[in-house]
């Protein structure tokens, strides 16, 4: 296909096709994606792709910091770039503006964790509805489903045995195959 033909029309849905069916993103992954390009398409108003270079990514960038968008969320749009001009290479043959984007750094946000008192009214809250174990319960579930270690479960729970613990491990084990059963072509 001659590259001075190639409409961002044509582009953009060989790009999210390509997504959907090679790459096997999920339905909001490509969503992402899709309203990405659109910004992009918006910008470019009349402009080819052809015409599209660094100079033009650049702009296009300072134009998502006039419109107030965060770091993490231009380095989203600029890695969605990348990809599509990366595409274009591949499929196309067509030169890859976006070579010079590279990654802004983004202030890094601590998580929010609860203060001391509101971990003891939570606690009072389960203690008064009599649901204590059931707090407990979740708490080690959560922490077997994130990744700890069993035995750092059973420390924590003072439990003697880790056979009490593994007790935990049952439900983590029930989600997995649950996931797996939803997810896998051929689990069924």
């Amino acid at each position: 296909m001659d590259i001075q033909a190639l409409n961002f029309n044509l582009a953009a849905t060989s790009f999210l096709n390509h997504l959907q069916i090679e790459r096997g993103l999920a339905a909001n992954s490509i969503a992402a994606y899709r309203r990405d390009l659109a910004k992009f398409a918006l910008f470019l108003e009349e402009k080819s792709l052809s015409e599209v270079d660094p100079e033009t990514i650049a702009q296009f960038e300072a134009s998502l910091r006039k419109a107030k968008l965060s770091v993490a969320s231009i380095n989203r749009v600029d890695s969605t770039l990348r990809s599509f001009f990366k595409h274009l290479q591949q499929e196309y043959g067509f030169a890859d503006p976006t070579l010079e984007i590279a990654p802004k750094k983004s202030a890094r946000r601590l998580p929010k964790a609860l203060t001391i008192s509101q971990i003891v009214s939570m606690i009072d809250a389960a203690q008064r509805d009599g649901q204590p174990h059931v707090f407990r319960h979740s708490y080690a579930t959560h922490l077997l489903d994130g990744g700890a270690d069993i035995r750092v479960v059973q420390e924590l729970l003072g439990h003697a045995s880790v056979t009490t613990t593994q007790i935990y491990t049952l439900i983590t084990i029930d989600k997995v195959r649950e996931s797996y059963s939803m997810a896998h072509p051929r689990a069924k």
